[in-house]
């Protein structure tokens, strides 16, 4: 980034990597209903994106969350007795490093994840390429879109927010 703009071609080539990392399709889930594993965000975000994806959703909030780690919501992975076809992650890529995004995609490999974008175009991408990203968020997005981007990338989708 210089001057405050991204730099075109960077893009283009993390959008490449990206893209190389891709499953060749997502398999959409055929599942009554949608698990979201919440990483961040709070107990009321919980709820709110509960309540627009249906009363069938189960949304799990990673309350033991600690910035720089993803060990609770593995943690809180391995407690869910319903991983199944159906089940989206929801990382917030502000909080940790790609060596954890990595240690999520190792232990969760089809997973589908939605991620909430870094502060820096070329950061996010290298963030999704990590996880196998389906789905990036804008900090601060409202609700509304976060269960438009879980409830597209539990269907196979990508999903992108407009400002990314």
């Amino acid at each position: 980034m210089a001057d405050g703009k991204f730099d075109a071609r960077a893009v283009a080539r993390g959008l490449e990597v990206f893209q190389s990392t891709m499953p060749p399709d997502g398999t959409p889930h055929q599942a009554d209903t949608l698990h979201v594993l919440m990483h961040a965000g709070s107990a009321k975000a919980a709820i709110q994106l509960r309540n627009k994806l249906g009363e069938s959703a189960r949304v799990d909030w990673d309350e033991h969350v600690s910035r720089g780690s993803i060990e609770s919501l593995l943690q809180l992975a391995r407690e869910s007795s319903t991983l199944q076809a159906g089940t989206v992650a929801l990382i917030d890529a502000r909080w940790v490093d790609d060596g954890e995004l990595e240690r999520w995609h190792q232990s969760h490999p089809l997973m589908p994840v939605v991620i909430v974008a870094r502060e820096d175009g070329i950061a996010t991408l290298s963030a999704m390429s990590v996880c196998v990203a389906r789905g990036v968020i804008t900090p601060g997005c409202s609700i509304e879109l976060l269960a438009q981007a879980v409830d597209a990338v539990s269907r196979g989708e990508l999903w992108m927010a407009p400002p990314i």
